[in-house]
């Protein structure tokens, strides 16, 4: 008889994990603005290795990092979810794990660049004036029908949830979207005609980022809600099989 392994209890609380991932993210995005203003006002395009590590425009930094762990925690919440909610054949079941899929996707996109390697293909099967103009960055194109599906997929998901947890889900993913798909157009027209190596497009993209990540914490904030009112005494436990 194998002797009984000491069991371990971790709490996770709302509070303090909702500070923890708001003051992160508004410390590295205060840091970013920084940098993009000393790299792109300043002309100190490395500022001692900072530059790299800290502009939230670029892959595989401090930001880019973070955001991904971000998308990573909120797809497992509403992993948690989802499963809570197949074990009691609940309505919306299959919605929250479609939505689960989804965000876990997010974070693998943005940790591997995959909607920026979509862009050189789609840019040469543009004309020059659609490049040169909203749809500069062409995975808008792809990403403007993957909204409208999902807009017309998560209506009624919107609706059936309680009230305060519908707004909450609405709300931060106009956010999320203003910054991915609306600053990113802006971006595009400004980059097609006065370039990219320029303050005024530094600003704009720290900008665009900065909605990305605040549209992604404010999920994350809605779901450790919805777990604390309505899964909070949820467990994960380890087995072989």
């Amino acid at each position: 008889m194998s002797p009984q392994s000491p069991q371990a209890s971790y709490t996770i609380t709302y509070r303090s994990t909702w500070k923890f991932l708001s003051r992160t993210g508004a410390l590295l995005f205060a840091i970013g603005l920084l940098v993009v203003i000393a790299s792109k006002g300043f002309d100190h395009p490395r500022l001692m290795g900072l530059v790299t590590l800290f502009d939230p425009d670029l892959e595989y930094n401090f930001p880019s990092l973070f955001r991904v762990f971000v998308w990573l925690f909120s797809g497992l919440l509403l992993r948690a979810i989802a499963l809570d909610a197949w074990s009691k054949t609940h309505a919306l079941r299959i919605p929250w794990s479609v939505l689960s899929w989804g965000i876990l996707y997010m974070a693998v996109d943005d940790g591997f660049a995959i909607h920026e390697n979509l862009m050189p293909p789609l840019a040469r099967i543009l004309p020059e004036s659609v490049r040169s103009g909203p749809f500069h960055f062409a995975w808008v194109i792809p990403g403007l029908m993957v909204i409208l599906w999902a807009g017309i997929y998560f209506r009624r998901f919107l609706f059936e949830l309680p009230k305060p947890y519908g707004i909450r889900f609405f709300v931060s993913g106009v956010v999320f979207l203003s910054g991915s798909v609306g600053m990113e157009m802006i971006d595009g027209c400004y980059a097609g005609h006065h370039g990219m190596d320029n303050l005024p497009y530094g600003l704009q993209t720290w900008f665009e980022e900065a909605l990305e990540l605040t549209g992604a914490l404010l999920l994350v904030r809605t779901l450790l809600i919805y777990l604390n009112e309505y899964l909070p005494d949820i467990q994960v436990r380890f087995r072989e099989r």
